[in-house]
C-alpha cells in the first residue's frame, strides 16, 4: 500500500507541475495578447479592438482560474499523501513499541482513496471566482481589462494618427 501511495504522490506531483506550467503559459499569452491588441487599437485608432483585448484577457483569466482550481485539488491530494508518508515515518521511528502508531497508519492508508484523477471533481464557478482573489489574478485579469476599457474610452479623444 505504501508503494501505491508513493506512485500516487509521484503522479500527483507531475500533475501539479503541469498545472503550474499551463498557468504560466496562459499568463504569458494574456499579456502578449493584451499588449498586441491594445497596441494595434491605438495604432489603428479603433476602440473596438481595445474592447476585444479586454474580453480576450478575461477569457484567458477564466481558463487560468480553471487550471488553478485543478491545481488546488491536486495540492490537497498531495498533502493527504504526505500525511500518509509522515505517519509511516513516525511509525518506523517509534519502532515496534507503538501499536497505536501502527493502527493510525493502517487506518489512514486503508481509508485513503488512491488515484488523483478519481479524486478530482468538476470545477464550479465559485472555484473560478476564488482565483480572482489572488494578487496575480487581480493584476492580470482585472487591471489589464480595465486598462483596455480605459484605452477604448480615450481613443476617440486622441488625435488621429497622421498618414
Amino acid at each position: 500500500m505504501l508503494r501505491l501511495a508513493q506512485l500516487d504522490y509521484e503522479r500527483t506531483s507531475n500533475f501539479i507541475d503541469a498545472q503550474v506550467q499551463m498557468s504560466s503559459t496562459i499568463r504569458g499569452w494574456a499579456v502578449t495578447v493584451w499588449v498586441a491588441v491594445v497596441g494595434f487599437s491605438l495604432d489603428r485608432h479603433n476602440s473596438t479592438l481595445a474592447l476585444i483585448a479586454a474580453v480576450s484577457v478575461v477569457v484567458l483569466g477564466l481558463v487560468d482560474a480553471y487550471y488553478w482550481a485543478l491545481y488546488v485539488q491536486a495540492r490537497d491530494h498531495g498533502e493527504n499523501l504526505e500525511q500518509i508518508t509522515s505517519m509511516y515515518k513516525r511509525f518506523l521511528s517509534r519502532g515496534s513499541d507503538s501499536a497505536r502508531a501502527e493502527i493510525e497508519f493502517d487506518a489512514k492508508i486503508v481509508a485513503y482513496s488512491f488515484g488523483l484523477l478519481q479524486s478530482l471533481h468538476p470545477v464550479d464557478p465559485k472555484h473560478l471566482l476564488l482565483a480572482f482573489r489572488r494578487p496575480i489574478y487581480i493584476a492580470l485579469y482585472v487591471v489589464l481589462p480595465a486598462l483596455a476599457i480605459l484605452v477604448a474610452i480615450l481613443i476617440p479623444s486622441l488625435p488621429s494618427p497622421s498618414k
